[in-house]
């Protein structure tokens, strides 16, 4: 067991020792605690160096590891999965065209918290650092995985000029990146997905962190994540900003070139 995993195990024995109930639910922090996790973290007022923003515009994608300590984690553990119960599928999103067996996996259920909206405004500008543009809030979810931890192809949504990915709760395998499929169509990777003879290892393994950030631009660069197993259940913290301002037609891509 890691030091976040103590931690959790820690406000779940804290939440039974009060209500005298084994059983009980930590609830997760609300008000001013939840703006107190987030302010003594520094995040507002941290920057990345240019050099892993050049890396970054240059690839589409990078990783940044501790940029919040242990508190921090266990907090969004226990927040996730206090809110699982809460968890719905987005009623819109991307859609990769794909079969009806394959489009099922493309449902993954969204809940969102005050804690994880908290963090998704103090990390606005670490993420326009990145971007080297205006970026601004758009959307943030956890999103959950129970029995497998699989994810199909596709793009993000427009409102995703870079998307920061936390490993919230659990633990799912990396997310596969693939630049060699830039600029394919949304049909194109349908297809794809549901040809039984793509590799499904491939492309470029990212891993999560519970104390950092995996930045993807995801709504250039198709990604995805082969099946695997999961023991029980795993959250994944999405935070999407998009651009102030687009650029003119035919400079969409810029922020990943």
């Amino acid at each position: 067991m890691n030091a976040i995993d103590e931690l959790v195990g820690a406000e779940h024995a804290r939440a039974a020792a009060a209500t005298g109930d084994t059983g009980a639910a930590v609830r997760r922090p609300h008000g001013a605690r939840t703006a107190d996790l987030v302010e003594r973290e520094g995040l507002a007022s941290r920057r990345v160096g240019l050099d892993v923003g050049r890396r970054f515009r240059d690839a589409g994608y990078a990783r940044l590891d501790r940029v919040w300590g242990v508190e921090l984690a266990a907090a969004l553990a226990v927040d996730a999965l206090d809110a699982a119960d809460e968890a719905r599928p987005p009623e819109s999103g991307p859609r990769t065209p794909v079969t009806t067996e394959r489009a099922n996996l493309s449902r993954v259920p969204v809940a969102t918290t005050p804690l994880l909206d908290a963090l998704h405004q103090a990390l606005a500008p670490m993420a326009r650092t990145l971007t080297g543009r205006l970026v601004v809030p758009s959307f943030a979810v956890y999103g959950y995985f129970a029995g497998d931890d699989e994810c199909i192809l596709h793009y993000d949504t427009d409102a995703s000029d870079i998307t920061l990915l936390v490993m919230a709760l659990g633990q799912v395998a990396p997310l596969h990146i693939h630049p060699e499929l830039r600029g394919l169509s949304v049909d194109e990777l349908g297809r794809l997905e549901c040809d039984p003879s793509w590799d499904r290892q491939s492309g470029v393994p990212i891993e999560y962190s519970r104390s950092g950030l995996t930045a993807i631009c995801g709504r250039v660069l198709p990604h995805h994540r082969p099946k695997g197993t999961l023991d029980g259940l795993s959250a994944v913290a999405a935070l999407h900003y998009q651009a102030a301002f687009r650029p003119a037609s035919g400079a969409a891509d810029e922020v990943a070139r």
